[in-house]
Order: structure tokens, then C-alpha cells, then sequence
């Protein structure tokens, strides 16, 4: 019977981001520092809070006002049959923390466009987006060039995926790469008559994965 021994720092606990640090240019007390938003917590959320997890981000904040179907259960890696019908904000923060209990994780179940104000935005390092509508991505795209807070807007469609990364007040932001369609879809949706705004689904299946940093 053979037994293999785990070297120093694998067991015990002694530091979980030993391999992270052996990378030169590597600094962990700068991600346990960090503040992040994660909007949107469906399968492509599910992979970056996953790898944020991994890292050791200190202060992480979840918003989906969506409940754990059936159906996401083959694309999101944190969530499990028992949880449908859970909210997946939460479901998703008790995943977080469980695997690494370094991270401060907090669960907002709630609308972004209408439910969150913009101190959240300005108490925050770098909002992630990981939604497949197109209002909450314009909107959420507003509150952080308002405040100046870096945003990072992810999706996928099909096979391909996209990430874009703004920095206000430097340069382009999301809204300035909006197609004519988008805006005309926009137009119908944002209206002053209306109360409230419906949802804009677009043919984005949230899939992995994003590397976060």
C-alpha cells in the first residue's frame, strides 16, 4: 500500500492561497480588501462568484430577484435539485461561503434597476454583470458611470461569449456600443406611462465560464 503525504500548506489549513502567492506579482491582502457586486446569479453568475469564491474576495454582494428553476440546474454549479423554488441570491451566497469561509457574502433579493441605490455603487470596488436583459444592463451601466465605479459586462450567445470592461469616466461605456436595435427595443420597453419595466429577455443562455481576474 502506497501513501502519499501532502506537502506543507495542503493540510492543516495553513494557507489556502499558498499556490496563489507563489505568483510574483500576486498581492491575496488586495483581493481580501476588495468590495464586489455580482448582479445576476444565474449560470454565468454561478462562475464568477465561484471563482471569486476561489480567490478569496473579501466583500462580495449578490442581487437576482429570480428563484432556482428546474431548467438551471444543468448550467449552475451552485445550485442543486433540493434548492428549486429557493431564491438564487441566496442559495448562491450559502454556496459561496461554504467553500471558502473567508469571504463576507451578502444576498440581495431584489430588482437592480429599481431596488438598489447608488451608495451601494460607490461603497464598491468593481460591479460584475451577468444578466441576459437588456434593460438591467443599460440601467446597471448608469448607476456605475454615475458613481465611477468599474463595470464588467459579461454574456454569452450560442457558442460565443463576450466580456467588456469600463472604466468611468475614462473611455466608452456600455451604452455607447448600443446598437440601434437595442435602443429601439429600449424605447418601447422605458416608457413614462409605465410603473414598472417588464422583463427583456434576449437569447443569451448563461453558460461558463468568465474568469473574473
Amino acid at each position: 500500500m502506497i501513501t502519499i503525504r501532502p506537502r506543507k500548506g495542503e493540510a492543516g489549513g495553513e494557507d489556502r492561497y499558498a499556490r496563489l502567492r507563489e505568483i510574483p506579482w500576486w498581492d491575496q491582502e488586495v483581493l481580501a480588501a476588495a468590495r464586489v457586486i455580482v448582479v445576476g446569479a444565474g449560470a454565468l453568475g454561478n462562475e464568477v462568484l465561484k471563482n471569486l469564491a476561489l480567490l478569496g474576495i473579501g466583500s462580495i454582494t449578490i442581487v437576482d430577484h429570480d428563484r432556482i428553476e428546474t431548467s438551471n440546474l444543468t448550467r449552475s454549479v451552485l445550485f442543486r435539485r433540493s434548492d428549486v423554488g429557493a431564491w438564487k441570491a441566496e442559495v448562491a451566497r450559502e454556496r459561496v461561503v461554504e467553500m471558502n469561509p473567508d469571504c463576507r457574502v451578502e444576498a440581495l433579493c431584489c430588482d437592480v434597476i429599481f431596488d438598489l441605490g447608488l451608495g451601494r455603487f460607490r461603497r464598491t470596488d468593481v460591479v460584475f454583470g451577468c444578466l441576459d436583459n437588456l434593460a438591467a444592463r443599460f440601467f446597471l451601466n448608469k448607476f456605475c458611470y454615475r458613481t465611477q465605479t468599474p463595470y464588467l459586462d459579461a454574456a454569452l450567445d450560442h457558442l460565443n461569449g463576450d466580456v467588456r470592461i469600463f472604466t468611468p469616466p475614462e473611455g466608452a461605456c456600455y451604452e455607447c456600443g448600443m446598437s440601434e436595435h437595442d435602443r429601439r427595443t429600449l424605447r418601447k420597453r422605458v416608457s413614462c406611462l409605465k410603473t414598472a419595466l417588464p422583463p427583456i429577455e434576449r437569447h443569451i443562455p448563461t453558460t461558463p465560464t468568465i474568469s473574473a481576474i
